[in-house]
């Protein structure tokens, strides 16, 4: 399996999210986008054939 890490964007954390069931869809794009404005922040995204499959994320308190 070939992954591929890129900079990614909400949309692609709330695909990991939806697979990871212990989350229980907690983050919506609303709450992530509001968390993440007037900050500085990366978030990295794994793809794997072309679905992300992981994300990390980090922004500045």
């Amino acid at each position: 399996m070939k992954i591929e890490i890129h900079q990614g964007t909400v949309a692609d954390v709330l695909i990991v999210d939806q697979q990871i069931p212990e989350f229980d869809n907690r983050n919506t794009h609303e709450k992530l986008t509001q968390r993440l404005s007037d900050k500085k922040h990366l978030i990295l995204v794994a793809v794997s054939e072309g679905i992300p499959v992981a994300y990390k994320m980090g922004y500045q308190l």
